[in-house]
């Protein structure tokens, strides 16, 4: 491809972000369930979404992000107005050492890295790191050649991990707390790691699947800008078909990646409600406490 072409196609993909980032406050699920911190990417709410049971989450104490080292001063103020009292932290030290999150005053910052570290979830964290223009050929490509998807990652890194489910366990209590309201949990970029405690909450919240899965997808509105970015990229290398497919998704996310995590736990686990009762360890105290401190009645 001439040179020329190359660089009127990155303008074009410039222009179309820019139009994507002033279409952010669009109508539907993705305004209703944005929180405004510009500088924190991917970051939202649970709140709204409805069960068959004539319940809906509560509305602005269920926050997920990804990392907050960017949180600015209006940022910090939309927190502290939400009344969030309590970050967990899901990123791998060396993400956290990397970019620490805020320190902020009044608010509890607890650090549970929820990667088995001998996974290959570990290690793409890893090699995200640090990424500059001299080795980001590099990287992506390194990443793009591993020998799994994310859905798999999640399989191994997570929830069939000893280490995953002890992490796990922890998150949970501490979203049990009944001395804890409203919580915002984040990784890197708010989409694997914090979704995989975004699904198994919704499922303790008794939402539907197709909800789940909504929400999980929801990931790709936020960051449209990064997948194109990424997208063209794989088109200049001349990469493979396979790895086009993973480099295209490691800035977003695919519903089959958890469609698939959820069905496996399904299979080997029962539910994802049995999953953290009888694997995990999430007692049916705190599975109560979890439904009455985040659901309210539709009618309310």
């Amino acid at each position: 491809m001439p040179l020329a072409v190359k660089k009127l196609v990155y303008i074009s993909a410039i222009l179309v972000c820019t139009i994507y980032a002033c279409s952010i406050y669009l109508t539907g699920q993705l305004s209703r369930q944005r929180v405004e911190m510009d500088n924190v990417e991917n970051c939202r709410q649970l709140g709204g979404y409805a069960n068959k049971n004539g319940q809906t989450v509560r509305k602005d104490v269920l926050i997920r992000s990804g990392k907050l080292c960017k949180l600015d001063e209006d940022g910090l103020e939309t927190l502290q107005k939400m009344g969030i009292r309590t970050v967990i932290d899901l990123r791998i030290p060396e993400e956290i050492k990397d970019k620490p999150d805020p320190k902020i005053d009044g608010v509890e910052n607890i650090q549970i890295n929820l990667a088995d570290p001998k996974s290959n979830f570990y290690k793409m964290s890893v090699w995200g790191i640090g990424i500059t223009k001299d080795n980001y050929e590099s990287r992506i490509n390194a990443i793009a050649k591993l020998n799994m998807n994310l859905g798999e990652m999640y399989i191994e890194g997570i929830i069939d991990s000893e280490y995953g489910r002890k992490a796990l366990r922890k998150v949970f209590s501490i979203l049990a707390d009944p001395k804890r309201d409203a919580i915002l949990w984040h990784c890197s970029g708010g989409k694997d790691r914090t979704g995989v405690i975004a699904a198994l909450l919704l499922a303790v919240l008794d939402i539907d699947r197709q909800t789940i899965l909504d929400d999980y997808e929801l990931t790709n509105e936020y960051v449209q800008h990064q997948r194109i970015v990424m997208k063209l990229a794989s088109e200049y290398r001349g990469d493979a078909e396979r790895e086009k497919e993973r480099v295209a998704t490691i800035a977003g996310v695919k519903r089959e990646f958890m469609a698939r995590t959820l069905q496996h736990i399904d299979k080997k686990y029962g539910s994802p409600m049995e999953f953290l009762t009888k694997t995990v360890g999430v007692s049916a105290a705190e599975i109560k406490t979890i439904k009455k401190k985040y659901l309210t009645d539709l009618t309310n």
